[in-house]
Order: structure tokens, then C-alpha cells, then sequence
């Protein structure tokens, strides 16, 4: 495996089998398992040109305008994908964690970057050049099948979030983001589950009101004891399901 860059820069390393058929097999044996598809696996035996890159929380991974040439896979942390609006206002319409994929409009032929990417957290991505993520798609049945799960899911959860917007009100959208995000957390022994870089500004660019309406309405959810701030956020996700 190449050796890990920080910062953002990037090293790199020699693909790990020779021609397409035998690597593509390679990678079907060893992707494969009782569970399902093991994309990890899979991008690991399918031969390409490694390339990871590592950012700190704030640290942008592509911005609107950019040249879109690759598409990038989430091994760790939190991105966020926010759109600048010729007002000059900000909007985070989601977010992404570990094992899915950034930067994937340049595969529908987008030249450039429609929306900025930034790191939420200390993240680590494997960088994959737009021909080589088509190629894959096309040789491989099981990657492609997750792949289009995986674009399905974004647009159930973006068509929600627009439902939400129209009919919710803050605290109901805040505790449906906070839900949302537990996915990506650490998880304890007490069904407590810890998120790191997660701020109430974040919060509120992601349900689309102000950084003093999530503060009330996060003050409320502490009173009742299902979430804490005061040292990084914690979510109690079983009690806050009970108030949708």
C-alpha cells in the first residue's frame, strides 16, 4: 500500500497485479464474503494506481470550480459537500463518512466541481481516477450493484430532507440530522455514540436555519438528556428516535 500523505498531498503506489482480466478476478475472490460486498476489499485486489490522501478537520479536499478528474473514497472521517450561492450563502445539503464515495458527478461527464468537499474530521481518502472508477464499474456486476445502492440511498435521503424542510419543524430536522450523523460515530457500552468535529454551526447549514435556533433547540435535547456538547458531541440515539 502506498504510504499515507498528510495535509492533503499525496504518495503514491505501483498497482498490485498486471492486466485487466487477471486483476479484476483477483479482486472478485478476495471482495466477496458471506456478509456481502467488500468494496475495501475489492479496490485493494483490483490493481489500481494507489494514491491516499489525509486531511485535518477545515481543510478543503476540492472546492466549487475545481477541475473534476477523480473520484475519492472515504476510508475514515466525516466530509462535508457545501454549495455557495451567487448571494454569497452557504448550504451543506449532506454529508458523507467511511466507505462511500466523494467527487462522483465528474463520472456523468461534469468537468468541473460543482459544490466544495471539506473535512469535518481527520479524514482518509483513496484517490480513484474517473476512467479507472468506469472501468470498474463496467467489469464488475457486484461493485456496480453497490454503487447504484449506494447513489439510491443519497437520493432517498436528499428527496427526505427536502420533505423535511417543507413540513418540520428546527428540533424535528435537527434530531432526524443528529440520527443521520450517529451512523458515523463511536459507539460505548452505554448506546452512546461520540462524533468528533461536529459543530451546531455544521448543524445548521445541514437543516437550513441559523446557529442560535440549533443552540435552543440543542439546550432542550440536553435538559432531556439525550445529548451532550460540552466535551465534543454525544448522542443518545435510541431515546431521540422516540420524539419523531
Amino acid at each position: 500500500m502506498g504510504v499515507i500523505g498528510s495535509g492533503g498531498r499525496e504518495r503514491v503506489g505501483a498497482p498490485t497485479e498486471q492486466g485487466v482480466p487477471r486483476r479484476l478476478a483477483v479482486a472478485n475472490t478476495r471482495a466477496r464474503s458471506k456478509a456481502g460486498f467488500n468494496v475495501e476489499s475489492f479496490l485493494d485486489s483490483a490493481g489500481l494506481f494507489r494514491k491516499q490522501l489525509v486531511f485535518q478537520r477545515n481543510e478543503v479536499i476540492f472546492s466549487q470550480g475545481d477541475p473534476a478528474g477523480n473520484v475519492f473514497y472515504i476510508q475514515k472521517g466525516i466530509v462535508k459537500l457545501s454549495v455557495n450561492s451567487d448571494t454569497g450563502k452557504t448550504a451543506v445539503p449532506t454529508v458523507f463518512g467511511p466507505g462511500t464515495f466523494v467527487g462522483i458527478w465528474c463520472l456523468a461527464g461534469q468537468p468541473r466541481r460543482m459544490a466544495r468537499v471539506t473535512a469535518v474530521s481527520s479524514t482518509t481518502l483513496r484517490v480513484i481516477p474517473k476512467d479507472e472508477m468506469l472501468r470498474l464499474l463496467r467489469s464488475d456486476r457486484h461493485f456496480s450493484e453497490y454503487f447504484i445502492n449506494l447513489m439510491l440511498a443519497r437520493n432517498i435521503r436528499a428527496t427526505q430532507q427536502v420533505v423535511d424542510l417543507l413540513c418540520d419543524d428546527t428540533e424535528k430536522r435537527l434530531i432526524r440530522a443528529l440520527l443521520f450523523l450517529a451512523q458515523f460515530g463511536v459507539k460505548n457500552e452505554n448506546d452512546e455514540v461520540k462524533l468528533s468535529g461536529v459543530s451546531q454551526e455544521l448543524l445548521g447549514e445541514m437543516i437550513g436555519t441559523s446557529r442560535t435556533h440549533v443552540n435552543g433547540a440543542m439546550r432542550r435535547l440536553k435538559r432531556m438528556g439525550f445529548v451532550e456538547y460540552n466535551e465534543g458531541l454525544r448522542i443518545h440515539p435510541t431515546p431521540l428516535l422516540s420524539l419523531l
